[in-house]
């Protein structure tokens, strides 16, 4: 089996697309952008619901109490 290393100017003219991604530093604000509006999100609707939801489980249970 013979195997063929590439010829180091072949490998630098390859398009973009061939070649692996790599993260650059945009692409790394962004991905924690993303990973802190969507904490935040969940943060926010859960805090929400809790807010909403209290009030008639505390009611219910403190007619069932008392």
């Amino acid at each position: 089996m013979e195997a063929r290393i590439p010829h180091p100017a072949l490998t630098a003219a390859t398009p973009a697309a061939l070649q692996p991604p790599v993260l650059t530093a945009a692409a790394t604000q962004r991905l924690l952008q993303r990973a802190s509006d969507a904490f935040n999100s969940v943060l926010f609707f859960g805090l929400l619901g809790f807010g909403v939801a209290f009030p008639f489980v505390a009611t219910i249970y403190a007619l069932i109490v008392l």
